[in-house]
């Protein structure tokens, strides 16, 4: 009589089950990992209008675009600021942000970032900061 080697329905079950748990970590360890790329995109793309601002103010008496303290898109301003292909948030329901006081004489650029829902801030006087998901934006122009 031969003997055959076959797996039971019982040791199936057993590796089904655990691929299922190891998919569930690396489903959810891949979502941690787009957000922090998309964070380190808004982070970029931040700088690149931060350096759109200061050449721009380079040519213009030193003003950056005056918003009088409004808040605005940030992409709104791309043309103004002499950008050929400004891009805004990779979430279609965030934007770019940007608000300027005193004539142009000062702005702040501002995106929510999705890990913690917190905002990153860069401010003319070249202050980078992390603002709490609480914060309710700049006033006036003036950096937080």
């Amino acid at each position: 009589m031969k003997s055959k080697s076959a797996f039971t329905l019982i040791e199936l079950l057993i590796v089904i089950a655990i691929l299922g748990v190891a998919s569930t970590f690396v489903v959810f360890n891949f979502r941690g990992y787009q957000e922090r790329a998309r964070d380190a995109k808004r982070r970029t793309e931040l700088s690149q209008y931060q350096n759109l601002l200061e050449v721009y103010a380079t040519s213009h008496s030193n003003r950056y675009i005056d918003t009088s303290g409004s808040s605005v898109q940030a992409i709104s301003q791309c043309s103004a600021l002499g950008g050929s292909s400004c891009t805004d948030d990779p979430d279609s329901s965030k934007h770019y942000m940007y608000q300027s006081s005193n004539g142009g004489g000062r702005y702040v650029l501002w995106a929510q970032l999705d890990i913690d829902d917190e905002y990153y801030v860069l401010c003319s006087d070249g202050i980078i900061k992390t603002m709490p998901s609480s914060w309710s934006g700049p006033s006036s122009g003036n950096c937080p």
